[in-house]
This record gives C-alpha cells, sequence and structure tokens, in this order.
C-alpha cells in the first residue's frame, strides 16, 4: 500500500475532515478545495470528482488485492474521469 508521510495524512484530514470526497471543503466566500489528485512517480494515483463522489485509482495487482480484501467497491469504469 502507498505510505504517505505522517505530515501529509495530518493536512489531508485537516483540509478535508469528511473525507477525501467532501465537497464543499468550505464556504465559497472563504475558498474551497476541490478534486485533490495525487500522483506516483509522475503518474495518476488517485483522483477525485467531489461533487461527483468518484475517483480513479492507479494500483498494482497486489494493491489491488489489499484494497479487496479491505472490502472497498470498486468499478473499472468511471463515469466522471
Amino acid at each position: 500500500m502507498v505510505a504517505f508521510p505522517p505530515e501529509s495524512i495530518a493536512a489531508l484530514k485537516h483540509l478535508f475532515p469528511e473525507g477525501l470526497f467532501m465537497y464543499p471543503t468550505s464556504e465559497w466566500e472563504q475558498g474551497c478545495i476541490e478534486d485533490p489528485t495525487f500522483y506516483r512517480q509522475g503518474r495518476l494515483l488517485f483522483g477525485i470528482v467531489s461533487h461527483e463522489h468518484e475517483g480513479k485509482l492507479t494500483v498494482s495487482e497486489a494493491e489491488l488485492v489489499e484494497l479487496e480484501r479491505a472490502g472497498y467497491r470498486m468499478s473499472e469504469k468511471s463515469e466522471w474521469l
């Protein structure tokens, strides 16, 4: 599994207290973060369309097995990405 530094996890939890699919993240007048995207070695790892509650995840076969064991619901097709 991908390991993020503890500082990055703390920052994400602060910005997205209800999770990465949270939308909007704050009042529009204050500014809002939307559609976080993460890369691994320059390639898409995880991209999110916040308001559609959908994301695309690029993982290895071993990571896919771990995600399936953990009970994550996945689909090979995406409507928005």
